[in-house]
């Protein structure tokens, strides 16, 4: 959430410009570690780790700025810096807090039990995945195979997250949601045919690129969020 959700253009931005920018980024990022540790916090060595992610995911960052960001190959160092971060989280596996208890019993409020409910957690994580980190995997597809440039308006990346969002939950639920995945890329097409007057989109909106890249990514994604749900 940190990463995708909160990091606003005009936080990017700033990450590009000064080490202030990248320090606010890693600060939202630490505030959103916090609070979803917050049955936790009473622990000196959840502190400790959350401190260490955030060091790492400077590091990282920085890094990607200084020597990444003028790359032909933008989607091999987004998957990479991806796997990284996820990897320097998953080092707390490596020590003693992966013994922690969820905190739930059957005296515990609701918000405790929504909070070590596994299958939300989940989907909420593969919302974001679907919707912000699929949408970048498209743009760098587009750019480094494709050569597709440009930036897409605010309604097709919206569009582009609902559709992916329904074609994922559909692909969770399967059996006869199923019937949904050509539906809702049929839709794409038939929406620029009708109404591109009124929404300004340009006719990449339906092209093919668009619609298989968009639809393959929310399968995609489905599937892998099937072996864990």
């Amino acid at each position: 959430m940190g990463d995708f959700i909160l990091q606003f253009d005009k936080i990017h931005a700033l990450k590009f410009k000064n080490a202030s920018g990248l320090f606010l980024h890693v600060l939202i990022i630490f505030d959103c570690l916090a609070l979803f540790c917050w049955p936790y916090l009473g622990r000196s060595d959840v502190w400790l780790f959350l401190i260490f992610v955030c060091i790492t995911h400077y590091a990282q960052d920085w890094a990607k700025i200084k020597f990444t960001s003028q790359s032909k190959h933008g989607l091999f160092f987004f998957i990479l810096d991806q796997v990284l971060h996820i990897a320097f989280i998953s080092m707390i596996f490596l020590t003693d807090l992966r013994y922690m208890k969820a905190p739930w019993n059957e005296s515990s409020t609701f918000l405790s039990s929504l909070y070590s409910n596994n299958v939300i957690a989940l989907y909420v994580i593969g919302l974001i995945a679907v919707s912000y980190v699929v949408h970048f995997m498209i743009l760098l597809v587009k750019e480094d195979y494709l050569k597709m440039k440009g930036m897409i308006s605010v309604f097709e990346k919206r569009y582009g997250f609902l559709e992916r969002i329904i074609i994922f939950s559909a692909v969770l639920l399967g059996r006869l949601w199923l019937i949904a995945v050509p539906v809702i890329l049929a839709l794409r097409p038939l929406l620029y045919k009708t109404a591109k007057g009124k929404l300004n989109v340009s006719s990449r909106f339906a092209s093919w690129q668009e619609i298989v890249l968009s639809g393959a990514g929310g399968i995609l994604t489905g599937l892998i969020f099937c072996m864990f749900i």
